[in-house]
């Protein structure tokens, strides 16, 4: 069990299968744990990343630009790695997206959507602006492939 201590602050938090994580925009930030026997501060502009496998926690610092765009209806990329991006969008859009081939895994992204677009919008922006293609292959599901550039 681990506490979240806020204080007057404005921080963004993130939540998934193998993390989770919470950055401080401005203000003072706790976090305490029972197995430590001092707490964690964090000072604006830092991230901790809890690892959920390990239960380490380590701290980055990030970009409150990105980190809180969703407040603004956008969300914004910058160097994201290919898989990271998939799991976001599969959230966001409560879709699947399979990835058929190994060669999008380590394509990184940069890039901003606005939340209002479909995800229609959103894979042909990707399919025009990176090495992917995409089809339909169920219900809420797509398949997404390599597209290698042509000479």
């Amino acid at each position: 069990h681990r506490d979240l201590h806020s204080f007057p602050t404005r921080r963004s938090s993130d939540l998934d299968d193998e993390t989770a994580s919470v950055m401080l925009v401005e203000g003072k930030l706790e976090l305490s744990f029972p197995d430590r026997e001092k707490n964690m501060h964090l000072a604006p502009g830092i991230k901790a990343v809890l690892d959920k496998k390990e239960g380490r926690i380590k701290t980055i610092w990030s970009d409150a630009v990105y980190e809180t765009s969703w407040k603004d209806g956008k969300f914004i990329f910058k160097n994201i790695q290919f898989p990271e991006l998939v799991k976001k969008l599969e959230r966001w859009y409560d879709v699947k997206l399979v990835v058929s081939q190994a060669e999008l895994n380590q394509y990184e992204y940069s890039g901003i959507f606005r939340n209002q677009e479909t995800i229609w919008q959103v894979l042909d922006a990707l399919a025009l602006t990176s090495p992917v293609e995409y089809r339909k292959s169920n219900f809420r599901e797509f398949e997404l492939f390599y597209k290698p550039k042509r000479e």
